[in-house]
C-alpha cells in the first residue's frame, strides 16, 4: 500500500505534464543493499530491497517527476551513499567495489525484457536519512 502511495505521489507531482520518471537499479556488488527514496514535503519514504547481482526496475516510466533525497543502505542499515534524486528518476548502480552512482534513467527499450520489478521493503525505514542529516 505504501509503495502505491509513493508511486502515486510521483505521478501526481506533475499530472498533465509531459515529464516522466523511472528508476532502474543495478547491484553488481556481492552484498544486498536497500535503496530508499524520500520526498520533499512528504514525511514518508519508500524502499526497495536490492539483492547482489540484481538488475530491475524500482518503477518503470511514469508521468511525473521526483524531488527529494535518495539513499543506499548496507545490510546493517547504515547509509553508504546519498544524494538528491534526479527529477527523471535515474539509473542507480552499485558497482563490484560497492561504489554508488546515479545517472540518467535508461530507455525502456535498452533494458532486458526479463528485467522485473524490485520488492518494496520497510527495511531501514527508521534508520538515519539524509533529510534528518543522519
Amino acid at each position: 500500500m505504501k509503495r502505491l502511495l509513493g508511486l502515486a505521489l510521483i505521478a501526481a507531482a506533475c499530472a498533465g505534464c509531459s515529464e516522466q520518471s523511472s528508476m532502474f537499479i543495478e547491484n553488481a556488488s556481492d552484498h544486498s543493499v536497500v535503496v530508499r527514496v524520500f520526498f520533499h514535503d512528504f514525511g514518508e519514504s519508500f524502499g526497495f530491497s536490492v539483492p547482489a547481482g540484481t538488475r530491475a526496475w524500482a518503477w518503470a516510466p511514469l508521468e511525473g517527476r521526483v524531488s527529494g533525497p535518495i539513499a543506499v543502505y548496507d545490510d546493517a542499515c547504515r547509509v553508504i551513499w546519498h544524494d538528491e534524486i534526479r527529477t527523471d528518476g535515474g539509473l542507480l548502480t552499485v558497482d563490484q567495489s560497492g561504489a554508488v552512482a546515479l545517472a540518467a534513467p535508461p530507455a525502456p527499450s535498452t533494458v532486458p525484457s526479463d528485467a522485473g520489478f524490485l520488492e518494496f521493503t520497510q527495511a531501514c525505514a527508521t534508520s538515519d536519512n539524509p533529510r534528518r542529516g543522519g
